[in-house]
């Protein structure tokens, strides 16, 4: 079964020490090559890829499957950099999931979809909704595939968007999600027991907002504000997972073989 263990800040910062200046210039060349970029500057770079090459790395060396990162005033303030960078192209890789702000059960969900579909999931929050397209604003933790925007060419390198006590501002990826069809899930823990939030929408064709983050804008099919009733009402937590692809009758199947409960939205 799953082993879940607890990784020490020191862990990671053995192996982001032991980074190679050459190994961090490299990198860092070909996704200067590979995306434009908006606001960066070489420090930035130098710490993020850095860390990005540490958490990889750390990955390899306890021969995880996953991980899950709890960054903020902790990567963050001992790096300099965000682990944004970092997970992305972990999750561009699709050797290992990442998740973060330490929400295991969301990174579980993301496993399931990944496995249902063969597609990058997007592990999100609640952003805003927007009822003239009867949709919601999911926003990550600029923590995606860049294979979600669809093409390289929909893609800058900005700065992070938040700040948790370090110098200098980051590299993180911005865009938005690709068109088509989506699944939305999540498990939550209640009172009476787990339950698994089912729903589906279509990820829309929309400009990419200037929020520096990584973000979707999907139509749901009941009234967006009867929806976000609905969640509220079934106690539905802050995070949400997407991914491209249909696969609601799956996560019933599931659910059912879990003896979970379900709700589809």
């Amino acid at each position: 079964g799953p082993n879940v263990i607890t990784i020490e800040i020191a862990h990671l910062l053995k192996q982001w020490e032991d980074v190679p200046d050459a190994d961090t210039r490299t990198v860092a060349k070909a996704l200067v090559k590979r995306f434009r970029q908006q606001g960066t500057k070489e420090e930035d770079w130098y710490r993020s890829v850095r860390l990005a090459i540490a958490m990889e790395r750390l990955a390899e060396h306890l021969r995880l499957d996953a991980l899950c990162v709890l960054g903020q005033h902790y990567i963050e303030k001992a790096t300099g950099a965000p682990a944004r960078l970092g997970a992305s192209m972990m999750l561009e890789k699709g050797k290992h999931l990442v998740g973060s702000e330490d929400d295991i059960i969301g990174l579980t969900m993301m496993h399931i979809l990944y496995w249902l579909t063969g597609n990058p999931p997007l592990a999100a929050e609640w952003g805003q909704y927007d009822a003239a397209h009867n949709a919601l604003l999911l926003v990550g933790h600029g923590m995606a595939s860049p294979a979600l925007a669809g093409s390289d060419d929909q893609i800058t390198l900005t700065g992070a968007p938040e700040e948790w006590g370090f110098q200098g501002a980051g590299v993180n990826m911005q865009f938005i999600m690709s068109p088509g069809t989506v699944t939305m899930g999540h498990l939550l823990d209640t009172p009476s027991g787990w339950q698994m939030l089912i729903s589906g929408g279509e990820s829309l064709e929309y400009p990419c907002l200037p929020c520096k983050e990584i973000h979707a804008l999907v139509k749901v099919e009941r009234p967006v504000k009867e929806y976000l009733s609905e969640l509220q009402r079934r106690g539905v937590t802050h995070h949400i997972v997407v991914v491209h692809g249909d696969v609601r009758a799956e996560l019933q199947k599931l659910a059912s073989v879990l003896n979970v409960g379900s709700f589809v939205l």
